[in-house]
């Protein structure tokens, strides 16, 4: 058998081993992470719809530069409309600090979110048809193709996979029979 002091050692050794371990471990993720969130933030928004119109559709130099107006008013007109519907969001969800908020407050609150959101699907909406009407017959099927896969990435939460919402409506579905 080992006697005392060897294994003492020994699990001092292994100790020390994996402290070291974990601390490299550590390092590694933080450090590695950094240069991911500086370039996501680098990115500006709109860039990987331009990028997918020059480089998947086919847009040249003076399509891009009509896109380009378009998504500088596009992006004017939703801040605004973004704002006002985080800001109902806010005063609905703070409402759970209220334990005498009725029903009929909530419903209010649901449908004021409903009615913004709409508006904000409406104007994207017709923002992706603006910029169908910028494509030649030519590149229009691509388009139609392409932009709503594209489509789905920007409405997909990116905390919730798409196999987790595909359950959510099924659970739906069954609940509303």
């Amino acid at each position: 058998m080992i006697n005392s002091p060897s294994k003492g050692r020994a699990l001092l050794l292994i100790t020390a081993i994996l402290f070291l371990a974990n601390i490299a471990l550590l390092i590694f993720c933080f450090w590695m992470k950094e240069p991911a969130k500086k370039n996501q933030a680098a990115e500006r928004p709109g860039r990987t719809v331009a990028t997918f119109l020059e480089k998947e559709i086919g847009f040249s130099p003076d399509q891009m530069k009509q896109f380009d107006q378009m998504h500088e008013a596009h992006r004017a007109k939703m801040h605004p409309l973004f704002d006002s519907l985080r800001g109902a969001k806010q005063r609905f969800y703070q409402l759970l600090n209220d334990s005498t908020a009725s029903d009929s407050l909530l419903q209010n609150y649901t449908t004021l979110i409903g009615q913004r959101q709409q508006i904000v699907d409406r104007e994207i909406f017709f923002h992706f048809r603006k910029i169908r009407n910028l494509c030649t017959p030519a590149q229009l099927p691509l388009y139609d193709s392409l932009v709503q896969g594209l489509l789905r990435k920007m409405i997909m939460s990116p905390r919730r996979p798409a196999s987790a919402q595909g359950r959510d409506s099924l659970n739906k579905a069954s609940t509303d029979k």
